[in-house]
């Protein structure tokens, strides 16, 4: 198994178990990889999203919240790889977030977040490379023994405590 696909499979369930204590009260939640585009997949609470032409892009895992109440539906999107995260990803990952407006978006990877990445947001507190709306997109770098996002490299610095 290539070190990628077994970190899509391990994202793929601690996001299904956090998104359960996070979020399960409010709703009801379905996780799935994506064979392809959003616009293309098949399922129906994906079709009735309002801009569903312009989501031409492929989360690596997809979280598909549905209010229990109002059956509005919200996405979790998960970006992964085994590369340092740099700007050009997190530019790419902000365009989807604007287009999508998720109600979480995570990038993370295997390797830490560029020195550049870390300084410009942690420590200038540049915030617009990593907001969309309100929210801000959450960099963290997985922890393989663990299983688990590693605490300490979460950024912003300011969504530590989200994963408590």
């Amino acid at each position: 198994m290539s070190k990628k696909t077994q970190l899509t499979k391990e994202l793929e369930e601690w996001l299904n178990d956090f998104a359960m204590k996070k979020y399960s009260e409010e709703y009801d939640l379905k996780i799935i990889i994506p064979k392809s585009n959003l616009n293309l997949l098949q399922e129906t609470q994906i079709q009735k999203l309002k801009e569903i032409n312009l989501l031409e892009f492929q989360p690596d895992i997809l979280g598909i919240l549905t209010n229990k109440v109002s059956k509005e539906t919200e996405l979790i999107f998960i970006f992964r790889g085994t590369k340092t995260v740099g700007f050009t990803l997190i530019g790419e990952v902000l365009t989807y977030c604007k287009l999508a407006n998720p109600k979480l978006a995570i990038i993370a990877s295997t390797s830490s977040t560029s020195s550049h990445v870390n300084e410009w947001i942690n420590l200038k507190k540049e915030m617009d490379i990593v907001s969309f709306g309100s929210k801000k997109i959450i960099i963290f770098q997985w922890d393989e023994k663990t299983k688990s996002p590693d605490p300490y490299t979460i950024t912003p610095i300011e969504k530590r405590s989200f994963f408590d």
